[in-house]
C-alpha cells in the first residue's frame, strides 16, 4: 500500500469491486492493489464488495465516517439527558456515562 508491506490476508481476500468517491467502479486484484493504484487517497477508492464487479448490482453512496461520529455523540446526549429527566424509569447511577467528582 503505497509500496508497503501488504499483509497475506489482504491478498488471500482475493477479487474486489472497488468505488471512488466519483461512484466508479474498478476491479482490483486485491486490497492492496487497489489502496497501491490510489496511495495518496486522489480517488478515495473503498471495498464496494468482494469478487468481480457486476453491471447488475448497484452501488449505493454511503455516508462517510467523519459524519457517522458526531452523529453517534449526539444521540448518546440525547438519550443521557432523556435518563436524566426520566428518573423514575432510570435510577441515576444507569447514565451512559460516569464522571467522577473531584474532592
Amino acid at each position: 500500500m503505497c509500496g508497503d508491506y501488504c499483509n497475506p490476508v489482504y491478498i488471500r481476500y482475493g477479487r474486489i469491486c472497488g468505488r471512488n468517491r466519483k461512484m466508479e467502479v474498478k476491479e482490483f486484484a486485491n486490497y492492496c492493489v487497489m489502496r497501491d493504484s490510489d496511495c495518496h487517497d486522489r480517488e478515495l477508492w473503498h471495498i464496494a464488495y468482494r469478487g468481480k464487479c457486476r453491471k447488475d448490482l448497484p452501488i449505493y453512496r454511503t455516508q462517510p465516517t467523519s459524519t457517522i461520529q458526531p452523529n453517534v455523540m449526539e444521540a448518546l446526549q440525547i438519550i443521557e439527558e432523556f435518563k436524566l429527566r426520566h428518573t423514575n424509569i432510570y435510577p441515576p447511577n444507569t447514565t451512559t456515562r460516569t464522571t467522577k467528582k473531584a474532592g
